[in-house]
């Protein structure tokens, strides 16, 4: 029992992280990890059929984790999405970030969700 007690006593939903993203950003950003249901519905939305196989698009999966797994700034703030004339918190961040900038966000929520590198969860998340 002391090992589960390890999993009840630190639960997932309490881990959080500030990173420095860019020059640009005169803040630090605080993330958290992506929950296994949360990677499941991004994984999905991003993976698509094409003429040669399945598709995997890693700049929306990168956009749609930063938008869901950003604690500060929150880019699902509804006020902030309709003054920057988006439909979505994905496509406000789109907006907003640079592309580095997305990619360097994602890439730290996916270690924070426990793997080790975007390049294998890209990996993972095509197959």
């Amino acid at each position: 029992m002391d090992k589960l007690r390890f999993f009840l006593e630190n639960p997932t939903e309490t881990i959080e992280k500030e990173i420095k993203v860019s020059s640009r950003l005169p803040f630090m950003v605080k993330i958290r990890p992506m929950t296994n249901e949360e990677y499941s519905v991004i994984q999905k939305k991003c993976t698509k059929m094409g003429k040669s196989g399945t598709v995997f698009d890693s700049g929306l999966f990168n956009a749609m984790a930063t938008a869901k797994c950003c604690i500060d700034p929150d880019f699902s703030n509804a006020d902030a999405i309709k003054e920057a004339k988006c439909s979505t918190p994905t496509d406000f961040v789109q907006k907003v970030l640079l592309v580095g900038e997305i990619s360097t966000i994602a890439e730290e929520v996916v270690k924070l969700s426990g793997f080790t590198g975007i390049t294998e969860d890209i990996s993972e998340a095509k197959n």
